[in-house]
């Protein structure tokens, strides 16, 4: 279990956002950030499913997702930014074989210049 509450930094900026245990089930924890205000919720998500169940391909999927709603004064809309992780490991791989995709995948975000790069849509 992860701990409650789950606190999470914006680019070492020094803003943390402390996301709290909202509901659980068999397979899904949501986590939502008390602070945001209620027109403009922070949530967190961690979902898990196995695919091919009883073949010999079996995987876990699990996602992993944070979304910010986002009050737009001017239209009066809330529109919702989504980040998310998809890990999809087959039955039987070590943790080390999935912590090497997963760490390079967030040393590339953490790159220098990278984000931006990424929100332009450059390829």
């Amino acid at each position: 279990m992860y701990p409650n509450p789950i606190p999470l930094q914006v680019n070492g900026a020094g803003t943390v956002f402390n996301y709290d245990l909202k509901g659980t089930s068999e397979s899904a924890s949501v986590y939502g950030d008390n602070a945001a205000a209620l027109n403009a919720p922070h949530t967190l998500s961690v979902k898990h499913q196995s695919t091919n169940v009883g073949k010999t391909s079996q995987t876990r999927r699990t996602v992993v997702r944070i979304d910010h709603q986002l009050y737009v004064a001017l239209t009066g809309e809330t529109v919702t930014i989504s980040a998310y992780v998809v890990l999809v490991v087959p039955i039987g791989a070590s943790g080390t074989d999935v912590a090497a995709p997963l760490g390079q995948l967030a040393d590339f975000l953490q790159e220098a210049g990278f984000q931006s790069k990424v929100i332009n849509q450059e390829i």
